[in-house]
């Protein structure tokens, strides 16, 4: 998994420190014992002829609660302004009103100070290629299809060139039907999914088995339906942003089955269709086959 260092910085040496250290970005600010405060002119002049790292400024009059008086909210526009002025990559703002609330005017404020860009856009990216193979007998009595499907996946986020996820998925799956005597129909389906590059995670291939039975009478069906009943499934999550790749397991059903009984009204209110609607309507009612006339 790949992450993205920032480290605080509060004078000029531990911003260098960080620096030379390998950080990938510096949050400028000082006084650390009030939770940060805007830094100082000089101290954020020298910061920024760092090179090949990222530079945000705290911006904080300062310390206690984040409920600020109409100077000070003057005071954080004003260091906005002299901060675009020096060069920075963009600022760290934040402001709450008296209900505990973001103060959206506020921020709205110091966003537009100067016209500055506060940051760059992050855009995730994403490439998804699949192929798909399959083979189908159908009989009277049976129905037997197996599938073949590969998938690539290459994800990257625009913020941070590391954070690459190359992933691939195998599946591959068969069904079987039986068209029993009486309009009983059997059926069953397996699929086994091989994953390949989800880093940190251990247990990703599943084995689904799939079950349902249905009974069909003229106009009626009714179905039972048994879903993975080797209670295999995984549900993987994979999230990709400036800072990380990571790739998460999330809870799911176990077990379960459904049990539905559909009815199909063919005709309403005694009407009848007539001309072209008329033909279909008989199509339907046979199940699909054409109309016999005597």
């Amino acid at each position: 998994m790949n992450r993205l260092l920032e480290i605080c910085a509060d004078s000029i040496g531990s911003a260098q420190a960080a620096w030379r250290g390998g950080a990938d970005r510096l949050e400028l600010c000082q006084g650390l014992d009030e939770g940060g405060v805007t830094p100082s002119y000089g101290y954020v002049k020298a910061a920024v002829q760092l090179p090949n790292i990222r530079k945000n400024v705290l911006i904080r009059p300062r310390g206690g609660d984040f409920i600020y008086t109409p100077a000070e909210a003057q005071v954080m526009i004003d260091d906005i302004r002299v901060m675009k002025q020096l060069g920075v990559d963009g600022v760290v703002i934040g402001a709450l009103n008296t209900k505990g609330e973001i103060d959206l005017p506020l921020v709205e404020q110091m966003i537009a100070a100067g016209t500055m860009p506060l940051g760059e856009a992050s855009h995730t990216g994403n490439l998804r290629v699949s192929s798909d193979i399959g083979l189908r007998f159908t009989h009277k009595i049976v129905d037997i299809g197996i599938k073949n499907t590969n998938v690539y996946s290459l994800t990257h986020n625009s913020l941070n060139k590391k954070n690459v996820s190359h992933i691939g998925d195998w599946i591959i799956s068969g069904d079987v039907t039986f068209h029993l005597p009486k309009s009983w129909n059997i059926a069953t389906d397996v699929s086994y999914t091989s994953r390949h590059g989800y880093q940190g995670l251990t247990d990703v291939n599943e084995l689904i088995w799939n079950f349902s039975l249905d009974k069909t009478w003229q106009n009626s069906t009714l179905t039972l339906k048994v879903y993975d009943l080797l209670n295999d499934k995984k549900n993987i999550v994979q999230t990709v942003n400036e800072t990380s790749v990571s790739y998460q397991k999330f809870n799911t059903l176990p077990t379960y089955f459904m049990l539905t009984y559909t009815y199909k009204l063919n005709r309403m209110g005694g009407l009848q269709a007539k001309g072209a609607a008329a033909w279909q309507q008989q199509m339907y009612e046979n199940g699909g086959r054409p109309p016999m006339h005597r």
